[in-house]
This record gives structure tokens, sequence and C-alpha cells, in this order.
């Protein structure tokens, strides 16, 4: 839940309407309206974690969970394990991708203004095409300025070959979303230290 409300922030995430559902449907029965059809709608099952909604007084994991293997053998804990999964590893970076590429409203037929949730990438751009740049302003946003010198020079490394390298026609909204994406994908921007 951090970590998505966290890159909305960044990302100065906004609906014209006001609204943060990010949904609308319509169905061939001539219903229409908002529907629980997005993370802002219905975070539980789109993110696994809904404010305020934790399963028990422990909150969403219990203080004194430990994963099993190395860090159970050390005798460490990592509470936070509790909750994460194959499924929920993927399922949040990929809502944010989802929104990260999203061009035009998914529903044509919503009522303006629009009830759909926009990022703004205006202060990414300047760093556009300059990929150290870039990185170093996404590492201290998105990874609080810890990303290893490693995951660094690899996510670098991408970035260049994905765009600058291999397609000098690319726009710099595009360089911006492939460096979001590297830098969101890693396990840098997953942990907080």
């Amino acid at each position: 839940l951090i970590r998505t409300v966290g890159f909305f922030r960044v990302m100065k995430a906004r609906a014209a309407n006001g609204r943060f559902l990010d949904s609308w449907f319509a169905d061939p029965r001539n219903s229409t309206g908002y529907g629980p059809t997005s993370p802002f709608a219905d975070p539980n099952g789109a993110i696994g974690q809904a404010a305020l909604q934790a399963p028990s007084v422990f909150n969403y994991f219990f203080p004194d969970y430990s994963p099993p293997g190395v860090m159970a053998a050390a005798g460490l804990v990592a509470p936070e394990m509790q909750i994460t999964d194959a499924i929920s590893a993927l399922i949040v970076p990929n809502n944010m991708f989802h929104y990260l590429y999203r061009e035009n409203p998914p529903v044509t037929t919503a009522p303006a203004p629009s009830p759909f949730v926009f990022l703004n990438f205006a202060e990414f751009l300047p760093n556009a095409r300059n990929s150290p740049a870039l990185i170093d302003q996404l590492n201290l946003l998105f990874c609080g300025n810890s990303m290893t010198a490693a995951t660094r020079a690899r996510v670098t490394t991408a970035h260049q070959s994905a765009v600058q390298d291999t397609n000098p026609a690319t726009t710099d909204t595009e360089r911006v979303r492939v460096a979001m994406h590297l830098v969101l994908a890693s396990p840098d921007a997953a942990v907080q230290r």
C-alpha cells in the first residue's frame, strides 16, 4: 500500500473530476456508473492491502514473522514478507506499469470531466535524454536514494540500450516511462530501508 501510494504521489496522479476511483463502466443494458475496477476503488483486490483494513490488530503481518530459510536460520525477522508472495510481487508493479503506459481513457463513453487517473511526467522530462541523471532522480524518489551500484548500472545500461542507442526518435515521455519501468521493477524500489 505504501509503495503504491508513493508511486502515485511522486507522479502527481490526478483525475480531472477530482475523484480517485479511476473507473467508469458502460454495459449493453444502458447501465453506467463508477465501479470497483481499479486499485483506487478496490485496493484489497488490486494490491492486496487497503488503508484501515488490516485483518488483525497486528496490522497486515505479525511483528515476529520470519520467512523460512536463511532469515529464519539467522534468527532474523521480516514481518512484511508475510504478505509478500509470488502473486503480490507481480501485481503491485503490474498495476504501476498499467498507469505508467496508459495513454488514453479506457472507456471513451465516460463523462466529462474524466474520472480516470493520469500521471504527470513533467518533473522528469528535463532529464529524459540523460540516463544517469534520470536514474539518479528516480533512485531518490522511488528507492530513497538507496539503489545499489549493481542495480543502478543494470538499469542505466538497459535504459540506454532500450531508448537512446537503438531508437533516437523515442519521445522524452517514452524515455522516462522506460526508466521508471526499470527502476520500479527493481528490488531496490520494493524494499524500504
